[in-house]
């Protein structure tokens, strides 16, 4: 995957440039106990979450170096906020490695931008003064990046993604489901 790392002058990331890209989709998790961030958001009325065990990257990268990861993602809708909860399972090095999450529950990990054009993308964040230090493509086509961030904002990193039409798809049919989910099956496991 070809990732641009910023080289810019600029000493802050500036974040506001990147607004003009797309809008903030998703907040997402990594969690110490899936199983209990799962009971936690779905007791705050977001699902019903779709999981998806040991999805992997391809030609992904941690670092500037190859790196692809083994990961279970649950998703689901908390109104129209997307909420994301990552576990990792193998030892490659990765932002989800060793994360440090508060001593009474999760810390949001990472925001993420949705874009229609990821390269375009790459190029405004190297404007900005980003650092991209993770990325790679999922299955089913998904492009991804993750751009460190300045230590004052909630979360460390910035995902920005570019979807597949499929992707797309299944997001809005998970979205539909969310506004006339009952509470029952609040978490769906695809293979």
């Amino acid at each position: 995957m070809n990732q641009q790392t910023a080289t810019a002058t600029p000493s802050a990331f500036d974040k506001s440039k990147l607004a003009r890209l797309g809008r903030i989709s998703q907040l997402a998790y990594v969690p110490d106990d899936l199983e209990r961030s799962l009971r936690h958001w779905t007791r705050m009325g977001a699902g019903p979450f779709l999981r998806i065990d040991h999805d992997q990257t391809t030609d992904g990268m941690y670092e500037g170096k190859p790196a692809n990861i083994d990961f279970t993602a649950a998703v689901g809708f908390w109104g129209d906020m997307q909420i994301e909860l990552i576990k990792q399972h193998n030892d490659t090095p990765s932002i989800y490695r060793g994360w440090k999450n508060f001593a009474n529950g999760d810390r949001l990990h990472h925001t993420c931008l949705t874009v229609d054009n990821l390269d375009h993308a790459l190029g405004v964040a190297a404007e900005c003064g980003a650092r991209v230090v993770q990325g790679g493509t999922l299955m089913g086509g998904t492009r991804f990046v993750y751009a460190v961030l300045d230590d004052e904002g909630p979360a460390q990193y910035l995902e920005i993604v570019q979807v597949t039409d499929s992707t797309r798809q299944m997001l809005m049919s998970l979205h539909a489901a969310t506004r006339n989910w009952d509470g029952r099956d609040p978490v769906r496991t695809i293979a």
